[in-house]
């Protein structure tokens, strides 16, 4: 069994026989009965990470644990997940992107800790700072916030958590203005690359490259 202490995931089917991945903090596991599952049986309490909720979780109805990855991927919403072309307010998002939509899916079946970052969760302080009206439409972060739980809902089959801030658990940004930078060197990966480049086509450039492209990859992230 899991670490109790840790943020899980369980595949668990509910009363309405509807199975999929939940993230979990499990609580306490105790044999009992309650408004939930009349038969005594054993139940374990646990904060549903995804609702922020307490729930009770039928132990019978575990399929499967898996202990939740180290660190964080922050996935810009618009432009990234989802299309993006002009705002339209907090209530349209675009359709998903597909090669990321399966990106996603796929570090969330791998047991990731996968968050939508996206600016629109700010309470609208940023644009109206700079003298957009639009911000106006993004003070009630709650509403906002329920627009972009019901396209996860939609299209991920989950609600992901949502957030603008990015902490040292953040272990990896995907976002369509992210420019990834070198740690210590001021250098970007596009930078390096070009050396690269160079350097094979026999050209000299002010800054050699000093890594190679797989050790870059391996080594580096936003």
């Amino acid at each position: 069994m899991a670490d109790p202490r840790q943020e899980v995931l369980i595949d668990y089917t509910n009363w309405r026989g509807e199975r999929r991945w939940r993230r979990i903090r499990p609580v306490r596991i105790a044999y009992e009965n309650s408004e939930w599952h009349h038969d005594t049986q054993w139940i374990m309490h646990a904060v549903d990470l995804e609702a922020a909720a307490n729930r009770e979780f039928a132990m019978k109805d575990i399929h499967a644990w898996k202990a939740m990855s180290k660190g964080w991927i922050s996935v810009d919403l618009d432009g990234t997940l989802a299309y993006y072309d002009h705002w339209r307010g907090p209530d349209h998002i675009g359709e998903p992107i597909q090669p990321m939509l399966d990106r996603v899916k796929r570090w969330l079946t791998e047991g990731k800790d996968v968050r939508i970052f996206t600016a629109r969760v700010d309470g609208g302080t940023v644009a109206l700072s700079m003298g957009n009206p639009d911000g106006e439409q993004c003070r009630d972060v709650l509403e906002v916030m329920r627009h972009i739980q019901l396209w996860c809902e939609k299209y991920i089959g989950r609600v992901l958590p949502i957030t603008c801030r990015k902490d040292y658990g953040m272990v990896e940004l995907w976002d369509d203005r992210c420019v990834q930078v070198i740690p210590n060197t001021g250098r970007t990966i596009a930078d390096e690359l070009e050396s690269e480049r160079s350097a094979r086509a026999g050209k000299t450039t002010d800054e050699p490259s000093e890594v190679t492209v797989r050790k870059m990859r391996a080594d580096w992230r936003c």
